[in-house]
């Protein structure tokens, strides 16, 4: 009983308005290994200014990328039920999520994506934590903030 190689690569739009579209481009690989390797790769482009969002380009000038990462934490254990210090107990290495994942815009909420292996086992997957606009506007380029609807 074995598998075929495989390499497939198919892409979607999450979200479209007139600020900014969201893509998710996946991409499986099977080489015979214990299983297929998928990547998905949510990006949103920002129609204003021309530019994929990105770690580099959606903060403020002079926000440390880790002045982030203890929001990230703090949504992630919301969206797992457990407290920031139980995030081992629920899965996540929480000594490896030491960076901001891949941003991307969608339901008018940031999320931040981490690939398999990134942040916990494979068996996991892929990790988008759910950033709500209001906790993280005050790091945000006026740019990027645009993108999302008023009233936070």
């Amino acid at each position: 009983d074995s598998m075929t190689y495989f390499n497939t690569i198919t892409a979607s739009i999450l979200d479209l308005n007139e600020q900014m579209v969201t893509y998710q481009v996946l991409g499986s690989t099977y080489l015979g290994g214990a299983h297929p390797m998928t990547a998905i790769h949510p990006f949103t482009y920002n129609f204003s200014d021309a530019t994929v969002l990105d770690n580099s380009n959606i903060y403020l000038p002079g926000v440390p990328t880790d002045s982030i990462v203890p929001v990230i934490k703090e949504a992630l254990a919301r969206q797992l039920g457990v407290t920031v210090k139980g995030l081992d107990r629920a899965g996540i290495w929480s000594n490896q999520l030491t960076y901001a994942g891949r941003p991307y815009i969608s339901n008018n909420t940031l999320y931040f994506h981490y690939d398999p292996y990134e942040i916990g086992p494979y068996a996991l997957g892929a990790v988008d934590v759910a950033v709500y606009p209001y906790e993280i506007d005050r790091f945000l380029q006026p740019s990027v903030r645009n993108l999302f609807d008023e009233g936070f």
